[in-house]
């Protein structure tokens, strides 16, 4: 059984979001619910989290995703009553803000999922719990971890220091009975076996290391090429020829097919800048997608879209199925609670869709 987490100091502030009165039993019992479903939370569970976390007034969780994350504090309080909203909206913030506090792909998952769901400001999360802010420093904090030189020396480092067997072997030669001299014979195979052990686990550890530096050095050194080249790859067209309209999607698309990690280096929004992505041209998300001919929207769609999460990739799944025209637009702004008209920079769209091409990425990978 995983040992429980002790309390995190921000918990109980955050719990005053709801709470009239501080009880510490009831606290209790939602710590204990969060720590059981934040652990390899899926991805239908982030999803449920992030509606439940914004202002949304279509778009609800999934009935079945809803009922499960109730579920867990029902259980660790049998009075928890899964009707109040507001407290479960704050509790799914909460499950996000922890999670942004760990490591790994499920992290990395939240923080990507909060900042496509805000869609650049248009859309507001519920309560004080800054999850837009947090998730941005989690990116940015673990993009920079990732760039960070090595030193593969350290990474040699077993903690067991040397292997010493001359105490064990000196009881060889004092008078034994075979009994212990064969115990003691045990002990250095042992010893032996421990420490190569450890020295497998850090040899494995470093080459992984070093691998995963040599990926992000090809893969920034393909993105160079790229920008140096000039050229769209899909359209085998200059970067000053390109529509404005279509560029965003179309180089930010080109530059996820170039990301070999599952985050991209910190210098995307300088690439796509220096590509002739503008940071002060405006546009908004259905002309970007209508500019699209139909070839273009099978290159750029994704799989499963999000009217949530990933709203970019849904409008292009509705312009493919209504086809050319502009009839799909009013729908889809009902359904995502995104204003048609709502502008955004060339740059920040082109953000928000890199972004949801990772976010597909990583859950593809669950």
């Amino acid at each position: 059984m995983a040992k429980a987490e002790p309390m995190d100091p921000e918990f109980p502030g955050w719990m005053s979001e709801f709470e009239i009165e501080p009880d510490p039993k009831v606290q209790a019992a939602r710590w204990k619910a969060l720590q059981a479903v934040t652990v390899n939370t899926p991805t239908t569970q982030t999803e449920c989290w992030v509606r439940l976390a914004f202002e949304m007034q279509r778009l609800k969780p999934e009935d079945r995703a809803r009922a499960d994350f109730a579920e867990a504090f029902r259980k660790a309080d049998p009075a928890f009553d899964p009707r109040l909203e507001r407290q479960l909206q704050i509790l799914a913030c909460i499950g996000l803000a922890l999670r942004l506090k760990t490591k790994g792909d499920h992290a990395n998952e939240a923080a990507l999922a909060i900042l496509s769901a805000c869609v650049n400001g248009a859309r507001n999360e519920i309560g004080a719990l800054h999850l837009v802010e947090r998730a941005k420093e989690h990116l940015e904090r673990e993009i920079r971890r990732r760039g960070d030189a090595i030193a593969v020396a350290n990474l040699f480092e077993t903690g067991a220091g040397d292997l010493n067997l001359t105490p064990t072997l000196a009881k060889l030669t004092q008078p034994s009975d075979p009994a212990a001299v064969a115990t003691t014979l045990k002990e250095v195979a042992n010893a032996i076996q421990s420490h190569f052990t450890r020295l497998q686990a850090a040899s494995l550890r470093a080459a992984e290391a070093v691998d995963a530096v040599l990926a992000r050095q090809e893969q920034e050194l393909g993105m160079h090429w790229w920008l140096t080249g000039g050229r769209s790859t899909h359209l085998k067209t200059p970067f000053a020829a390109m529509d404005d309209r279509t560029r965003p999607l179309v180089l930010a698309n080109e530059l996820s097919g170039m990301t070999q990690d599952r985050l991209g280096p910190a210098s995307v929004d300088a690439l796509l800048s220096r590509a002739g992505v503008s940071a002060t041209r405006e546009t908004n998300i259905p002309d970007a997608v209508m500019a699209c001919d139909l070839e273009l929207l099978d290159w750029l769609e994704g799989r499963n879209p999000s009217p949530m999460t990933t709203p970019v990739h849904f409008a292009i799944s509705r312009q493919k199925e209504m086809g050319q025209g502009n009839e799909w637009v009013a729908p889809w702004s009902r359904v995502t609670e995104i204003e048609a008209e709502c502008a955004m920079s060339e740059i920040d769209l082109a953000m928000q869709f890199y972004r949801e091409k990772r976010l597909l990425g990583l859950a593809d990978r669950q």
